[in-house]
């Protein structure tokens, strides 16, 4: 492994990508699959937790940090958690929460 491998930043996209299609096929939004492939992916959501783990060091906007929650949340099956972290990838959002939250 290079010395740019090894300090790489992992996109984000790593994480939004499988943390949509499980939210997607959580809410019955799926088409049939085999269940050799079905295993393997399975197996894949399961190993989200070892991509987090392997960005520990890796600088963390709070956008980032939403994402990576977000795709840790539906890998355990919390798909309202996972969805709400994915609202609140964006400050003002959070911002906006916490007034009406707040306010009540």
């Amino acid at each position: 492994m290079s010395g740019y491998e090894r300090h790489a930043e992992i996109d984000a996209g790593f994480f939004l990508l499988p943390a949509l299609i499980e939210q997607s096929r959580l809410e019955g939004q799926h088409p049939e699959t085999d269940e050799d492939i079905f295993s393997d992916y399975a197996a894949a959501i399961a190993r989200l937790h070892d991509l987090a783990y392997a960005v520990r060091g890796h600088s963390w906007p709070a956008d980032y940090a939403a994402v990576v929650s977000a795709a840790l949340s539906i890998s355990k099956g919390h798909l309202r958690l996972s969805k709400c972290l994915l609202e609140c990838c964006e400050e003002k959002t959070v911002s906006e929460f916490f007034d009406w939250l707040y306010e009540r």
